[in-house]
């Protein structure tokens, strides 16, 4: 009996000591949040951060929990939205493991909204592209301006995959679209029509991709200098500067994936036949 009570009055003491911790510890997070919301009242500016701090937090965690991967979200903007009378909120987001993978998130006011994928895939298209590209052009010889990739009537069962994936399981919505430059020294319309068709021939015509865009800008190589300026610049969507400066000699357009209907070259002589050139200040087929 003695022993027992010694045991009891052991676990009452112990007991005692972990109440007491918990409270202080209580104490101490209750203090804390206090200090911080006295804080936060006692300055607008902080009281602003805290907010889009909060935002930024919940585009986080809807990010997440949809890919199951590590994000990191910054520069939060709004927008007015003057049709729906309502604030869009946008901020830069990218992989926690690749800043490569650099996309937009957005609010609105009922949903969440990103670009994941799209980048994502992109960019893994663009890795596995540059290396077809470099075997039929040769290194040096080229520069891959824009590689996009994405695909039509997204479900939940897409947010896993990667490129490789949707070209093999999904190809017949599976939207690419390739821009280039090939560099040379002087123009010949049936080598480059060659090595288009070529091109053609391996990203598409083997994959059975059915949405398809492929444009190669053809620049003389004294020109690459002013090439890649204009490339590198906030300019870029403003192609036909290129043609007026003549900085690109010519275009060889394969075919618009929104032309799916349409059936590709069937040769070189089609990609000859249907190429775009530059005359008068515009780009003519």
């Amino acid at each position: 009996k003695a022993e027992m009570e010694l045991e009891n009055k052991k676990i009452s003491i112990e007991r005692k000591k972990e109440f007491k911790s918990k409270l202080k510890s209580k104490l101490k997070k209750t203090a804390l949040a206090a200090a911080i919301t006295g804080l936060l009242l006692s300055s607008p500016f902080m009281l602003i951060k805290y907010d889009r701090w909060q935002k930024m937090r919940g585009m986080k965690k809807y990010l997440e929990e949809k890919y199951g991967q590590d994000f990191v979200v910054e520069n939060l903007k709004s927008k007015w939205n003057t049709a729906y009378m309502t604030v869009i909120l946008s901020a830069d987001a990218h992989l926690k493991s690749n800043k490569e993978v650099d996309f937009t998130v957005i609010k609105e006011p009922k949903l969440y909204r990103d670009t994941y994928l799209r980048t994502l895939w992109s960019w893994q298209g663009r890795k596995k592209l540059e290396e077809e590209v470099c075997e039929i052009y040769g290194k040096g010889n080229y520069h891959v301006r824009v590689v996009d990739a994405d695909i039509r009537w997204r479900s939940k069962k897409v947010n896993n995959l990667s490129y490789d994936d949707i070209i093999r399981e999904y190809n017949d919505i599976a939207e690419v679209s390739i821009w280039m430059a090939s560099f040379t020294d002087k123009f010949d319309e049936k080598a480059e029509a060659e090595k288009a068709f070529e091109l053609y021939q391996k990203i598409f015509v083997k994959n059975k991709v059915k949405f398809q865009d492929l444009g190669i800008e053809i620049v003389e190589n004294n020109k690459r200098e002013e090439y890649f300026k204009f490339v590198n610049s906030e300019r870029i969507h403003d192609i036909k500067e290129l043609y007026e400066e003549k900085t690109i000699k010519e275009r060889i357009k394969v075919l618009y994936w929104y032309d799916s209907d349409k059936e590709g070259p069937k040769d070189v002589k089609d990609i000859i036949k249907n190429r775009y050139y530059f005359k008068n200040g515009g780009l003519y087929r």
